[in-house]
């Protein structure tokens, strides 16, 4: 039981590092502020479901096995604010059971932790760390709004994806910013076998460093960023580079639209050959306001496809909404649409060409208890892959179609939360 056996070694790790972090030590008070100013709110999100889908097993067959399916899913976190500085500690507890048995069951584990150092009035330092076990065949919907532009890959693969990053920002005045990115992710396949054809078993690495300096004045603000990705598949290194200019506009209070424009470069370390030299762009337009947003994002970057361990240049378009459907906002309908076409580019001995098309689209219906930490929600999604790819680097096709109906709790405890079933006030113990 490969699934039971990575997820005690998970819980071993939040063990540990939540010793390290609230245990009683350093809590980031100044020097000459009482500790007692530091403080902690905790967290825990129960969530069950029921659903189907009609391609349990991610095959990319033409008959597909439909399956109807349970979920359980668990999240705990604590977060200890000091004067300067917090730390951030999360667990989620994931089971899908298939009722038919055409799909394999999952058991996910996620553990993430963070902190968020202060260092001065115009430096901050930001650390993350998460690692997921989990299968490709996963159902999860997360986030219904964000869409992650990867390639899909068929079967079920048990596999670890693990990241960590670090972030530095330094304001030296009102108008300047300068940030600085480096990150280190790893996807290892558990077992033999993997579920994209031609691609290798075992471990994925990507290593990236960015930096970004943006002017900024009244609505206007103008940026420089800059990013390189080292993949690493077996003892293949493929780089991808990417620089853009930038130019964002605050039109008004909610709306606000920014455009870069630069160029991508993708080198293959292995099999000599020329690099490749091309346009990149990001185009975007936002409103914002509470619950209430909207946004449209076209763009072509260079993607590390880390389940199929190739890199990509994707060309997106994505259109986002959410807007509540009563005046109390207590009903509200979230949805996404987004197409992809990327390419394999052509250097050393990676032939170029079509990698995927890739249509993605969702909505959520979601509904709030006036007085309850309730949520109840439907949401559907449905993923149309067309595959394609060159030499031993294959993309498959394949469709799948998802519906969902859960029911999640918020509850929160420590200073300042608000009571679990409303009311007014504050309290040491609350719901979301």
């Amino acid at each position: 039981m490969p699934d039971l056996k990575a997820g005690r070694r998970l819980a071993c790790a939040l063990a540990a590092a939540g010793a390290f972090l609230f245990g009683g030590g350093f809590d980031g008070a100044r020097p000459g502020v009482p500790a007692a100013q530091a403080y902690i709110i905790y967290t825990l999100v129960p969530s069950v479901a029921v659903g189907a889908t009609d391609n349990a097993r991610v095959t990319t067959t033409s008959a597909p096995a439909g399956d109807a399916f349970g979920m359980l899913n668990i999240a705990a976190g604590a977060i200890k604010h000091g004067a300067r500085v917090s730390y951030s500690l999360g667990y989620r507890l994931g089971f899908t059971h298939f009722l038919f048995g055409r799909g394999v069951g999952t058991l996910t584990n996620t553990l993430s932790a963070g902190a968020n150092f202060i260092l001065s009035a115009r430096l901050e330092l930001r650390l993350l760390a998460s690692s997921s076990l989990s299968r490709t065949s996963r159902v999860d919907f997360g986030d219904p709004t964000v869409v992650m532009p990867q390639a899909a890959v068929a079967g079920s693969r048990l596999y670890l994806f693990t990241i960590v990053s670090q972030e530095l920002v330094y304001n030296p005045s009102a108008r300047w910013r300068y940030s600085e990115l480096l990150s280190f992710a790893q996807l290892y396949y558990l077992g033999s076998g993997d579920p994209a054809a031609g691609a290798t078993p075992g471990s994925r690495i990507t290593l990236t460093a960015g930096q970004r300096l943006d002017y900024m004045l009244a609505l206007d603000s103008f940026s420089l960023d800059a990013r390189a990705t080292d993949l690493i598949v077996g003892a293949d290194h493929i780089i991808l580079l990417q620089a853009l200019l930038g130019w964002r506009r605050q039109l008004s209070m909610s709306w606000a639209t920014e455009l870069q424009g630069g160029a991508l470069t993708v080198v293959r370390t292995s099999g000599g050959g020329d690099p490749v030299i091309s346009p990149a762009a990001i185009a975007s337009i936002g409103y914002t306001r509470m619950l209430w947003y909207a946004g449209l994002t076209v763009s072509r970057l260079p993607v590390p496809n880390m389940l199929v361990g190739a890199p990509t240049i994707n060309n997106m378009v994505l259109a986002r909404v959410s807007l509540p459907l009563t005046r109390d906002e207590l009903l509200t309908i979230m949805g996404y649409g987004g197409f992809i076409r990327a390419t394999l580019p052509a250097s050393g001995t990676m032939a170029g060409g079509h990698a995927y098309d890739q249509w993605n689209a969702g909505v959520v219906l979601s509904a709030r208890f006036r007085t309850l930490p309730l949520v109840a929600s439907l949401a559907y999604t449905h993923l149309n892959q067309t595959g394609g790819g060159s030499g031993a680097i294959v993309f498959p096709s394949l469709q799948r179609r998802t519906i969902l109906l859960s029911l999640t709790g918020t509850f929160s405890w420590g200073p300042g939360t608000p009571p679990i079933f409303g009311g007014g006030g504050g309290g040491e113990g609350g719901a979301h």
